[in-house]
């Protein structure tokens, strides 16, 4: 689940510390998730570029992107993830609790056909 610029600055310390909610383990760990970000951020650099270019055809032989001094956070957000099967097929979901936006899977519906 991916967060929005200043999710952070909505974070603070639990009081008590967290001890018996149900937590989960890093499933990516820190240097693989940072080149995925890095994939994330790419991708976004390169619409606001082309953006900001405007006209109707831009032609960019070469994006130099840095990144220096760049710290990670460890963060225990509320996020409620469930599974549900439907026609003999498991979809995952994950809701993040705080904002209520919902990312995951679903069934699509099959088109009818006109008689």
């Amino acid at each position: 689940m991916l967060l929005s610029r200043g999710t952070s600055r909505h974070c603070v310390p639990t009081s008590p510390p967290i001890s018996r909610a149900s937590k989960q383990r890093y499933q990516v760990q820190v240097p693989e998730g940072f080149e995925e970000a890095k994939e994330v951020m790419a991708e976004a650099i390169q619409k606001d570029m082309v953006e900001d270019i405007g006209g109707d055809e831009q032609r960019v032989d070469h994006i130099d992107t840095g990144y220096s001094n760049a710290t990670f956070r460890h963060l225990l957000l509320p996020v409620w993830i469930g599974a549900y099967r439907f026609q003999g097929k498991v979809y995952q979901v994950a809701v993040n609790a705080r904002t209520g936006e919902v990312q995951g899977e679903r069934p699509t519906a099959r088109r009818k056909s006109r008689s």
